[in-house]
């Protein structure tokens, strides 16, 4: 099952940068950052930073983020 699931992740993640190549093909590198309550982390980061969620990818039940781009400008600046 854990297998299972770590697979889906690469293939959630595998899609994810294949939309971001697609959508920008000026591939930028910015930091990630893995936190726990990632909602509210987003909140914060957005509140501090000025920047705005661009990209998301929420887990099944809607509590929080598998994935998240934050950018400032329309230049991204961080994934959470």
């Amino acid at each position: 099952m854990k297998c299972d699931r770590q697979l889906s992740h690469f293939m959630q993640y595998a899609f994810v940068y294949k939309i971001n190549f697609e959508r920008r093909l000026d591939m930028k590198c910015y930091a990630q950052v893995y936190v726990m309550n990632s909602m509210e982390a987003v909140e914060t980061y957005c509140s501090a930073f000025g920047a705005e969620v661009t990209f998301e990818i929420k887990n099944d039940a809607q509590t929080t983020y598998e994935h998240c781009e934050l950018s400032v400008n329309n230049e991204g600046i961080l994934a959470v």
